[in-house]
């Protein structure tokens, strides 16, 4: 492995806050907060709406599509803490998923997911990537779960790092 000998980070002056979405690792969920799958999942959209004070049809087809995409839309209208974890994963995934049209930052998003509800996490994500144009970053343990659906890996170990696709990436010693 080589070590870095320089380069920039370009930033787009035209990427606004309002396009890029974010899901934390950690669920921290208010238990008493009222809120339905649907609601959770529509506050995504606050960001965009600028000054509107009403959510319009747009609004509100964009978190049904991302309900039917995730599998939860015979949730929507269960109370949020009443959710399995895998559920709340979901929910709060479709919420990010709502929130940006450019880049989704997602830091260890399958955490409560079985593994079926994973791969399908992956194709669902490769086809955002995909038909919405949206860039996914996404931060994970499981490289190898992920490798099928990925353009490509940056590996950072606590010595040396790694930019490379999939397969360069089944061909180093990581």
């Amino acid at each position: 492995l080589t070590p870095s000998l320089g380069g920039k980070i370009l930033f787009d002056i035209e990427l606004k806050k309002s396009s890029i979405g974010y899901l934390t690792q950690d669920l921290q969920v208010n238990e008493s907060f009222p809120a339905t799958v649907y609601e959770i999942v529509l506050s995504g959209c606050i960001g965009k709406m600028g000054a509107k004070i009403f959510y319009t049809k747009k609004e509100k087809e964009l978190v049904n599509k991302y309900l039917e995409y995730l599998g939860i839309a015979h949730l929507k209208n269960k109370p949020f803490k009443g959710l399995s974890g895998g559920e709340q994963q979901k929910t709060l995934i479709a919420r990010a998923l709502c929130s940006t049209d450019k880049l989704l930052f997602l830091d260890e998003p399958l955490q409560g997911l079985d593994m079926k509800a994973a791969l399908s996490f992956y194709e669902m994500l490769k086809k955002i990537n995909k038909e919405e144009n949206v860039t996914i970053i996404l931060i994970t343990h499981n490289v190898d779960i992920a490798m099928p659906y990925v353009n490509k890996i940056l590996y950072l170990g606590h010595d040396e790092s790694l930019m490379c696709s999939p397969e360069e990436y089944k061909h180093s010693n990581y």
